[in-house]
C-alpha cells in the first residue's frame, strides 16, 4: 500500500494496440491502493491517460475488453493509397496523408471523453509540421471539461506519421509529438513527484518484434516505430541513471545540482515494462489484447512484490 501523503505521477508510453498491457498493469496498481496525482503520456499513452485523467478506469477496462480494429482504424490498402495519389495528381482527389484515417478514433474518443471533467492534471504533446515545433499540451484540474479541441489534440498526440493521417487544427497540421519529444517523464518532473510509475510497451533491452518490410510504405512505417521506441527507452534509461546518482549522493550527505542551481530530488520509481515483445502495434485481435492485458497485470504484480520485499 503506497503512502497516501506521497505525490505519485504516472507516465505512459506509446504502442498502439499494445496499450492493453498498460491497462492490465494499472489494474494491479489500483488493486494495491495506488491513486495518481498527475500523469503524462504519448500516443496510446495519451489515449489511456485521458481516460484516467477523467477517472474512468473501469470504463477504460471495458473499452479495451470490447475493442476491435474497426473501432480505431479505417485501413486503406497500398493500392488505394497509390490510386488516390494518382487521382490527386490529375486533380480529382485530395492527396493521401496516411495509411489509416482518424474518423473511427475520433468517434471512439468523443463517445467516452466529450464533456467529462478533468480530475487529474494531464500532460501530452504533438508536433506542428508547419513550424516543426513540439507543442506541449496540458489539461489542468480546474473544473475543465473535455471539449472538441481537447479531443483533436489527444488525437494529434497519437497520429504517427505515415501510419495515420495528420490532424488539422486551427490551420496547423499536427502529428505525434514523439517525433520531436517522446519525453513524457520530463513533463512531470517540475511538479516534484515523490514517486513515478512508468509503463512502456516495449522491453527495456531494446529488442523489437520482427515485422514485414516488403514495400516503401511498410519501410517508412517501421522506421518511425523503431525510432519512437528507441527514443523512449533511452529516455527511461537516462532518468534511471540520473535518479540513481542523486540517490547515491544523498546517502553520502551530498546534493547534485541542476544547471539552474536547484538540487535534484531522488524519486521512487516503478518501471513496469514487458519482458518479451508484445507483438504488432496494430494487432487488435481479441485474444491478443486479453493476453497483453494479463501480461501487464502479472508484470506489475511482480514489480510491486519486489518493492514490498525491499521495504521489509
Amino acid at each position: 500500500m503506497p503512502d497516501s501523503t506521497k505525490k505519485i505521477a504516472l507516465v505512459l508510453s506509446g504502442g498502439g494496440a499494445k496499450g492493453a498491457f498498460q491497462v492490465g498493469a494499472l489494474d494491479t496498481f489500483y488493486n494495491h491502493g495506488y491513486e495518481f496525482d498527475l500523469l503524462s503520456g504519448v500516443s496510446v499513452g495519451a489515449l489511456n491517460g485521458s481516460m484516467i485523467a477523467t477517472r474512468q478506469f473501469e470504463q477504460l477496462q471495458e473499452l479495451w475488453d470490447a475493442l476491435q480494429k474497426s473501432d480505431v482504424l479505417r485501413t486503406r490498402s497500398i493500392t488505394d493509397v497509390i490510386q488516390q495519389f494518382v487521382l490527386y495528381k490529375i486533380g480529382f482527389s485530395r492527396h493521401p496523408r496516411g495509411l489509416h484515417g482518424l474518423e473511427p478514433l475520433k468517434r471512439l474518443l468523443s463517445s467516452h471523453l466529450f464533456g467529462k471533467e478533468i480530475r487529474i492534471p494531464f500532460h501530452f504533446g504533438f508536433v506542428s509540421l508547419e513550424s516543426g515545433h513540439y507543442v506541449k499540451a496540458t489539461v489542468r484540474q480546474d473544473g475543465h471539461k473535455i471539449d472538441e479541441d481537447d479531443i483533436l489534440r489527444i488525437m494529434a498526440s497519437s497520429a504517427i506519421p505515415v501510419q495515420f493521417e495528420p490532424v488539422d487544427f486551427y490551420n496547423q497540421t499536427l502529428v505525434d509529438g514523439g517525433i520531436r519529444n517522446i519525453s513524457p517523464i520530463a513533463e512531470i518532473l517540475p511538479y516534484n513527484p515523490d514517486e513515478i510509475v512508468i509503463i512502456p510497451t516495449e522491453p527495456l533491452d531494446g529488442r523489437q518484434e520482427k515485422a514485414e518490410v516488403d514495400d516503401i510504405l511498410q519501410i517508412a512505417k517501421r522506421t518511425v516505430e523503431v525510432m519512437l521506441d528507441e527514443i523512449f527507452i533511452e529516455d527511461i534509461k537516462r532518468f534511471v541513471q540520473i535518479n540513481r546518482l542523486v540517490g547515491q549522493a544523498a546517502r553520502q550527505g551530498a546534493l547534485l545540482e541542476k544547471p539552474n542551481g536547484m538540487a535534484y530530488k531522488y524519486i521512487d520509481s516503478q518501471i513496469v515494462a514487458p519482458v518479451e515483445t508484445l507483438g504488432d502495434s496494430l494487432d487488435f485481435g481479441e485474444d491478443i489484447l486479453q493476453e497483453r492485458y494479463e501480461r501487464g497485470k502479472r508484470r506489475a504484480e511482480k514489480i510491486l512484490n519486489q518493492s514490498d520485499d525491499l521495504d521489509v
